[in-house]
């Protein structure tokens, strides 16, 4: 007791008076006390028990304000009194006087060592103050310094760290509290989210988040948690034992099968995650979206082929979840040529709801390489009226039409197209290879231009504008926008490779030359010579030209030679195996007309000459004329693709709509032993040098392997390393040659 507070010890009567009014007080007679108390304080004046009892009859019989008077009163005459202590904080509390009720906890209660039930009340008392949570957390921690280790102030203080968002601190405090005596249910609470909130990975996250384990082991999400920190710090072996025991501990909960399934996926194990999907995760309660995703990852990483088909029937069930299952077995029967199999399996996955986007595209596909364009660009436009904003979709219209041959389509989708979207490089792209009238073609291309300095637009739109450049017989710009992007690390391997051809001349010089314009429409160019020594079939490949150099300034190189040149364009998309419109409807009609078309130009040698797709049309159509010369440029032996995974879809395409006996180039040309073949390539890149060995096998093929070429575009390395000019003096004299032999 301090000094300054004198106090009585009740005596034997105060003692007796003190029972009996306690026991009046508890069985509720409370007549007469009042008066009784009054005399008592006038015998007893520094008595606490009797200010205490005339503090419990006041309160008792609800007069409220004089009860909050005689506590502050008591509290004067008995400042250092615990019991007035505890009542004067209630009141306290309840007048919103928080300072005075940090002096009673801090100064007098806090120290007395109450009992721990009777502090936490007190303390639970005080926490209902609404005031800023620094001035709360500045009495907690001046109750701290009176009390290191104590479990309630250490669980409040985490609390307040945790709202403030200072995680690891109130994993600290709660591995203190933990220290002293287990922690209650609301701390585990508390720790759970801190540990969740928290951005640290430390070796005190972990210590935490192991005895959150001990704590509480049926918790999933501490089970979840552990597994992501283990992962993130590189812990495999730590993180796949904490997922089988997640796993064995909560069999019904098909989150921890999916991280199961992704860490199968991470090592190579597609059936094993495979395996996971089928028994825990496909027809678990998770998310549409998640299953979905997974579903899509286990295909994609799937290996064996020939197993993927029975997985995947192993997943039907008969509910509206078969569309995407049905819509991933239309997607390998497409990559297997089943397409009466697929259409079938999207017509079941139609049957059970929407289809998902994936197979929106699909459709139009399938129609595509069934040969139905009709239907696959009718249904084209009216996905795109129904999402007008959806760029692949107009890109899909623009494409099936020009299979199509639709020119109001192609012209109609590229200008929505570029006028949507002028600097977006596919859009760009989709336009260089489109086929347009000539007035619609110069109108776009002025269009692209007031975007050709746009910040927007990047080196990949930068190259396809610099190839506009050159079909609008634009050269000099061309060749200042590829020296740009010589060292772009899109497309400055490209970039390059083009500038190595342009530079063979003075830039001004190939649009002074140009004998034409590039109108895309116009399939069939003859160009005539006097004194032509041999009549030249050039062919155009994908691009319309030999690889990404034009005709004009293809011409440009052959115009300097005794020839005549008949220029091809590939209108139809079937690599020639269609015919070509201007010439015939057919291939068989063209042969003819272009037979009778070198008969008008004189009684020369015949060459045909292309690159790429182009070379292997060359080819075959030198064996069927009955050309004396070929002269390919790393064309390829086979269209079917080696890998139908990887082959693009235009590849699908040109397999598909072609008649069987065309692909059979080798046998074409194995019946043709009169037909001379001039085979460039590249003796690095190891596709082309298979197909050269095949072609050898002809018997009648001379190969040149370039040097110092290591992909697949040899013309314009030929070009650029001067050696093109050689090669068609060359292939004049070999054309000579079979001509007289």
């Amino acid at each position: 007791m301090a000094s300054g507070e004198q106090t009585e010890r009740p005596g034997a009567e105060q003692a007796e008076i003190l029972r009996r009014l306690r026991e009046s007080l508890a069985a509720g007679a409370t007549d007469g006390i009042g008066a009784e108390l009054e005399r008592c304080f006038a015998t007893w004046p520094r008595s606490p028990e009797f200010r205490l009892l005339w503090l419990q009859w006041l309160e008792g019989t609800g007069q409220q304000p004089a009860f909050r008077a005689a506590a502050r009163l008591s509290r004067t005459l008995f400042p250092h009194s615990v019991p007035v202590a505890r009542i004067a904080l209630r009141v306290a509390v309840e007048e919103g006087a928080f300072e005075e009720a940090a002096d009673l906890l801090t100064g007098v209660i806090w120290p007395a060592r109450l009992d721990a039930a009777i502090r936490e009340a007190c303390l639970r008392s005080f926490l209902r103050f609404n005031a800023e949570g620094d001035r709360v957390e500045a009495v907690l921690l001046r109750l701290l310094e009176i009390e290191p280790d104590c479990p309630a102030l250490l669980i409040h203080l985490a609390d307040g760290d945790l709202r403030r968002g200072r995680f690891a601190m109130a994993l600290e405090r709660l591995e203190r509290a933990e220290g002293a005596a287990p922690l209650p249910p609301g701390a585990e609470t508390l720790r759970l989210e801190a540990l969740l909130a928290s951005p640290e990975r430390d070796e005190a996250f972990l210590r935490a988040l192991e005895r959150a384990l001990l704590a509480s082991p049926n918790t999933p999400r501490l089970y979840a948690l552990k597994h992501e920190v283990h992962q993130a710090r590189g812990e495999k072996e730590a993180a796949r034992a904490t997922l089988e025991l997640a796993c064995h501990r909560f069999p019904e909960d098909p989150s921890f099968a999916l991280l199961a399934l992704h860490g199968r996926l991470a090592d190579k194990d597609a059936e094993g995650a495979g395996q996971l999907l089928r028994d825990r995760v496909w027809r678990s309660a998770l998310p549409e979206r998640k299953r979905r995703e997974a579903l899509g990852l286990v295909v994609r990483g799937w290996t064996r082929a020939e197993t993927l088909q029975p997985f995947l029937e192993e997943l039907l069930q008969d509910t509206p979840d078969d569309r995407f299952v049905l819509v991933k077995l239309a997607s390998l029967a497409t990559r297997q040529r089943q397409h009466v199999r697929a259409a079938r399996y999207l017509q079941r996955a139609e049957a059970h709801g929407p289809l998902p986007p994936e197979a929106q595209s699909m459709r139009i596909n399938l129609l595509v390489l069934g040969g139905n364009l009709e239907g696959s660009l009718a249904l084209a436009k009216q996905q795109l009226a129904a999402n007008p904003d959806r760029k692949d979709l107009v890109r899909r219209v623009n494409v099936v039409a020009s299979l199509q041959g639709s020119e109001e389509d192609v012209v109609q989708s590229l200008r929505q197209a570029i006028t949507q979207w002028p600097t977006d490089n596919s859009i760009l792209q989709r336009y260089n290879r489109a086929i347009l009238p000539e007035a619609e073609d110069e109108a776009l291309f002025e269009h692209v231009t007031r975007f050709r300095r746009a910040n927007s637009v990047d080196g990949r739109w930068r190259y396809q504008f610099a190839l506009a450049c050159l079909r609008r017989n634009r050269t000099p710009e061309a060749c200042a926008m590829l020296r740009d992007l010589a060292r772009d690390e899109q497309v400055g391997v490209e970039a390059r490779r083009l500038l190595g051809v342009l530079e063979t001349l003075p830039r001004e010089e190939w649009d002074a030359r140009a004998r034409f314009s590039n109108d895309a429409t116009k399939d069939v160019r003859v160009m005539r010579a006097p004194a032509a020594k041999a009549t030249f079939i050039v062919m155009a490949g994908v691009h319309g030209g030999l690889g990404s150099l034009p005709f004009t300034h293809l011409d440009v190189l052959l115009q300097r030679h005794p020839i005549n040149i008949i220029y091809l364009r590939d209108n139809k998309w079937s690599a020639f195996t269609a015919g070509v419109p201007g010439l015939g409807p057919d291939e068989p009609s063209t042969i003819a007309a272009l037979v009778a078309l070198c008969a008008e130009l004189g009684p020369l040698p015949v060459v045909t000459f292309g690159g790429s797709l182009g070379g292997w049309s060359a080819l075959r159509y030198g064996a069927l004329m009955g050309a004396q010369a070929a002269v390919s440029l790393a064309a390829p032996i086979r269209l079917s693709p080696r890998d139908p995974d990887s082959a693009r879809f235009m590849q699908h395409y040109l397999t598909h709509i072609m008649p069987e006996a065309t692909q059979d180039l080798l046998g074409l040309l194995g019946r043709t032993p009169s037909l001379r073949i001039i085979h460039v390539y590249s003796g690095q890149n190891a596709r082309d040098a298979s197909n050269a060995e095949q072609l050898a096998q002809a018997g009648h093929v001379t190969l040149m392997p370039l040097e110092n070429c290591d992909d697949h575009f040899v013309a314009a390395h030929l070009v650029a390393a001067k050696g093109f000019h050689p090669l068609i003096e060359q292939a004049i004299a070999l054309a000579q040659d079979a001509m007289t032999a």
